[in-house]
């Protein structure tokens, strides 16, 4: 089974996960990843139809005891579906998630001319570092908004923009201090968190990005998704062979 990186669904699936551990202990280890697999099943339930999850083969209790590797039985995953389901509130179902906060953000910095519309960049890149954020227990204490204007915040000025200019905090009500810990985390999860089978996903599905006319930009952005590194040492702009090189990463996505 493969998802897209791009829609909400693993975002809401940890926000259940944190509801339910709020609610429920989970005393053995072995136990974790079965909370997890129904988090995952029933956030796709509600990001569909409920039903779905009888009525679509691929969303049945088999398939995820098979995405176990056959850790736990069919009935297992449904039974854990059932519990998590019963502890999730409607509150909880509509409540924002960062790339929720990330998008609004993003639509204000368009308005108030922070970015262009066709700074896709921008937005990507700030989307793949809330990714990584999912993969890191410490930024569970952060909000939804602090974590979407964040990682806004770090990708606006990788691309010499403003990071966070005033019509920003006065629109998300967070001074440019207040995000530089949330900020400062996700850099560092960047330049030393390898995750190299989300990276490869995001590369595959932005190499062939359609913005010819911010080659030098969008070849920037995929440096960062290949590997960890640190931010400040990507080149601003430097011809795509010598890029890559110069990050000792390799051929260029396109070659790859």
């Amino acid at each position: 089974m493969d998802w897209n990186l791009e829609t909400a669904i693993a975002f809401k699936a940890v926000a259940y996960l944190d509801r339910y551990l709020s609610r429920s202990s989970v005393s053995r280890l072995a136990r974790f990843q079965l909370v997890g697999i129904a988090c995952l099943r029933t956030a796709m339930g509600d990001m569909r139809q409920p039903t779905a999850l009888v009525t679509e083969k691929h969303m049945d209790a088999a398939t995820f005891a098979y995405l176990s590797d056959d850790t736990y039985t069919s009935q297992e995953v449904e039974e854990e579906t059932q519990a998590v389901m019963a502890l999730i509130n409607d509150t909880t179902k509509v409540a924002p998630n960062p790339k929720m906060f990330l998008r609004t953000f993003w639509y204000r910095a368009i308005f108030k001319g922070v970015a262009r519309a066709d700074d896709m960049h921008v937005y990507i890149l700030a989307s793949f570092l809330l990714q990584l954020s999912l993969l890191d227990l410490e930024c569970s204490a952060y909000s939804a908004s602090l974590l979407g204007a964040s990682a806004l915040s770090v990708a606006l000025r990788f691309f010499g923009k403003p990071a966070w200019p005033l019509s920003m905090q006065q629109y998300a009500v967070y001074r440019a201090d207040e995000l530089e810990p949330c900020a400062a985390r996700l850099a560092f999860l960047q330049s030393s968190c390898e995750y190299m089978q989300l990276r490869q996903k995001w590369l595959t599905s932005h190499e062939n990005h359609g913005y010819e006319e911010h080659t030098d930009e969008w070849l920037r952005a995929l440096a960062v998704m290949r590997g960890p590194c640190a931010l400040e040492s990507v080149p601003p702009a430097i011809p795509a062979q010598g890029l890559f090189a110069a990050l000792d990463m390799g051929p260029t996505p396109m070659e790859v």
